[in-house]
């Protein structure tokens, strides 16, 4: 019997190291910039700011060239990105108080019913504590920075918060003017990063998904508007020495910190051991905000060259750049021109999870690209709105409506022109008639 007993504890023991389910999940990191332009990675063409992390990490994983953000603002395109649905199934078409509500499904609540420990670091605008949109109300077991993207501007604000707690920055004072800091000490940023690093440290053991959204390199609207350039640091910028404007120095160091902090996020999962199965992802909420109505400065061709910028439905205004890094499943160096979205998200990560059954919304998984499918996925109508613009893209086609210069309707062929400089609507009349029933299709909130 004590023979039977030893054998038994060991088939437990190999068991739990190899029979569950959960052992074989990978990690799960989806690191997400502020307003970040396409062409703002040396990867995508960006020849004057550096970032030699994003660029290695784009050499040793794959680089996704059509990759569109869930919506040309923060909060739409951060409600596409976690609920799996676009604006025309949301009505969330606009900045402003766009809650979750309870009981619908969410990128965190489909990774925890995987079995993953889920948490949220940096900024989140989806629902403040107290709300039904709370991380902790969402999925999330753990929630540390802001509680709202209006704070989120605030490079230096007083406090943060820690799942249901409010967490002082001590050496902060906030000025008279809101959301500015008459005494700036603590740099949200470092601690944001620093609480990312713990969180991985911490969950190392078991399979986690962490969401970081970083509020870099996005400008303070109101310290802009007020005495400062709108792009705040915890030092001196790296590019003092170039021939450049104050705000394009900084704004081009808020870049490069952002690859820094990559470049540490990864050196710590190799540290850890967990690199080759931890799926890294890097990406951007919307298109670049520009500096009085520039694109992300003209100096640095933010946009590579797209048309329009954030809050624009023309290229340079949601389509964003994306790397995924994974050594154990996606080979290094590879490039994909498929079309994902922000709504793709759900899905592709249910599937990875082993749970496609709990996927639901308007996104397909693109988990068989990175895993190196050579199929094209079947063309599929994808919808943005922005207020009263609306946006289709089918295939190469895209209509945008947006008025402007005296016109309304603009019709292009993304495949020969990206940067959609010829309007094509007069043309071509019945695909634009096509993409405005499709537009009209997609649009079933409220009914």
């Amino acid at each position: 019997m004590p023979g039977f007993k030893l054998f038994l504890l060991l088939m437990l023991a190999i068991c739990f190291q190899g029979c569950g389910r959960e052992s074989s999940l990978p990690n799960i990191i989806h690191i997400t910039a502020d307003d970040l332009g396409y062409g703002e990675l040396g990867s995508f063409g960006q020849a004057l700011i550096k970032t030699p992390h994003l660029d290695t990490m784009a050499a040793q994983g794959m680089r996704f060239t059509q990759h569109y953000a869930g919506n040309a603002l923060c909060n739409p395109s951060r409600y596409a990105f976690q609920t799996g649905r676009h604006a025309g199934t949301t009505g969330v078409t606009s900045n402003g108080d766009n809650i979750l509500p309870t009981g619908g499904p969410t990128v965190a609540k489909v990774l925890r019913r995987a079995g993953y420990h889920t948490g949220i670091i940096g900024k989140w605008a989806l629902g403040s504590v107290g709300s039904s949109g709370a991380p902790l109300m969402q999925g999330f077991d753990y929630f540390f920075g802001y509680p709202n993207q209006t704070a989120a501007h605030n490079y230096f604000p007083e406090m943060l918060t820690e799942n249901n707690s409010p967490v002082s920055l001590v050496g902060n004072k906030a000025s008279e003017q809101e959301l500015i800091s008459a005494v700036r000490n603590v740099y949200a940023g470092t601690i944001i990063h620093d609480r990312a690093l713990t969180f991985i440290e911490n969950n190392r053991s078991r399979p986690f998904y962490l969401q970081l959204d970083y509020n870099l390199p996005h400008v303070n609207n109101e310290l802009h508007s007020a005495t400062g350039n709108g792009f705040e640091l915890p030092h001196p910028s790296r590019y003092l020495d170039r021939d450049w404007t104050a705000q394009e120095k900084d704004y081009a160091e808020m870049v490069s910190l952002i690859d820094d902090y990559v470049g540490e996020i990864i050196a710590r999962l190799e540290l850890l051991g967990i690199a080759e199965n931890t799926l890294v992802i890097f990406t951007s909420d919307n298109g670049p905000t520009g500096i009085r109505g520039r694109p992300a400065l003209d100096r640095f061709a933010g946009t590579a060259g797209l048309r329009g910028m954030k809050g624009m439905l023309f290229e340079g205004g949601i389509r964003v750049p994306m790397i995924a890094r994974w050594p154990a499943k996606i080979q290094a160096g590879k490039v994909t021109d498929v079309v994902t979205t922000f709504w793709d998200i759900l899905p592709t990560f249910a599937e990875l999870a082993g749970r496609p059954d709990l996927a639901s919304g308007d996104g397909q998984s693109f988990a068989s690209v990175m895993l190196g499918a050579t199929h094209t996925p079947a063309d599929r109508a994808l919808y943005w709105a922005v207020r009263d613009r609306k946006a289709v893209r089918y295939g190469d086609w895209k209509w945008v409506h947006h008025p402007m210069g005296g016109k309304s309707d603009f019709l292009f062929n993304l495949a020969d022109d990206p940067a959609e400089r010829e309007n094509l609507a007069s043309e071509y009349p019945e695909i634009m008639a096509r993409l405005q029933r499709l537009a009209a299709a997609e649009t079933v909130y409220g009914q």
